[in-house]
């Protein structure tokens, strides 16, 4: 920032900021002014009309927004009151198939512990002596995949109707 207000000093702008500090607040004071009055209004001519134009847009675009809203809400009060036997059923399937997964993949990260428990009371017993080959756990995951498939997304609870 003092760099700036070097260069101002150098080039001879230090007028310019408050310029326009002055302008920014003469407009905000009109504008405040237009809007309160109607006489104000009529003196600053086609700004004031201008001025009225924007704060009427303003006024519409803020009530088409709120009633939007109320309308968007009571849709959504709607729906969630709505929902169906086959909105809940899918929701149930996929609750379904999420615990598969978790299911599948603890019985997994258990199978790798007890290898990999197994590999340390080894390394342990042994001692520094031939270690047997150790395996990771991506490489663990995979080999585990190979051998049991991961479980499907399908539908596997069916209501009675």
């Amino acid at each position: 920032m003092t760099e700036l207000a070097d260069l101002a000093a150098r080039v001879g702008w230090t007028w310019l900021l408050p310029a326009i500090v002055a302008v920014l607040l003469a407009k905000t004071i009109l504008d405040l002014a237009i809007t309160s009055s109607e006489k104000m209004r009529a003196w600053a001519g086609w700004y004031g009309h201008r001025v009225a134009a924007r704060q009427e847009r303003r006024r519409t675009q803020a009530d088409t927004i709120a009633e939007l809203q109320s309308k968007v809400e009571g849709l959504e009060h709607e729906l969630a009151t709505t929902a169906t036997a086959e909105d809940l059923r899918t929701e149930v399937d996929q609750l379904a198939y999420q615990l598969r997964l978790l299911r599948w993949r603890a019985e997994m990260t258990d199978a790798y512990l007890v290898e990999d428990a197994d590999f340390h009371r080894t390394v342990a017993l042994t001692g520094v002596g031939g270690l047997p080959a150790h395996t990771s756990f991506p490489a663990f995951e995979r080999e585990w995949a190979q051998a049991h498939p991961r479980p499907m997304r399908r539908r596997t609870d069916r209501f009675d109707e």
